[in-house]
This record gives structure tokens, C-alpha cells and sequence, in this order.
């Protein structure tokens, strides 16, 4: 880990990495700083995380509607055989 310029202490993590990669003067550490910490950073983060959980939720229905449908077919047979194994008594 980097240690924090004289007087400043390093805020967010993601700060922390990209100081590490690239060598940051003071200015460009407090630039980097304000960056993640902006409102607008900030709410598209959360609208792209909100989006994959939509996009998960989805995907997921999808495919239990998918698995569900072959056991649609079965009980849907099953049925039939009963109904017609009555209509023989």
C-alpha cells in the first residue's frame, strides 16, 4: 500500500488503487478524489448496478419458466392418463 501524502489521508479505495498503478501528484489525488465522490459518479453507479439487478431478475425468470415448462408437459400428461384411466370404470 501507498502511504498518504504529508497531511492527506487517502478516502476511498478505489483512490488507493489507481495511486498505486500511476504515480499522482497532490493536485491529481485531490482531482481523483472529487471524481468518485461526485453526485453524478455516484448516482450512475447506482443506476448501473440497478440495472444488472433487473437484467439478473430477468435472466433468472427466463430460465425457471424455461425449466418449469418441461414439468408443465409431465403433469399435463399425467393428468390425461388419469383422466382417461377413470373413464375405463
Amino acid at each position: 500500500m501507498t502511504k498518504p501524502f504529508r497531511g492527506e489521508s487517502i478516502r476511498s479505495p478505489m483512490t488507493r488503487i489507481i495511486c498505486q498503478s500511476v504515480a499522482c501528484s497532490k493536485l491529481e489525488m485531490k482531482y481523483k478524489q472529487a471524481y468518485f465522490r461526485s453526485v453524478r459518479v455516484q448516482l450512475s453507479a447506482i443506476f448501473i448496478g440497478f440495472l444488472l439487478l433487473v437484467a439478473a431478475s430477468v435472466f433468472a425468470t427466463f430460465w425457471a419458466i424455461q425449466t418449469q415448462a418441461a414439468d408443465a408437459t409431465v403433469i399435463n400428461l399425467a393428468g390425461r392418463k388419469r383422466m382417461l384411466s377413470q373413464r375405463l370404470l
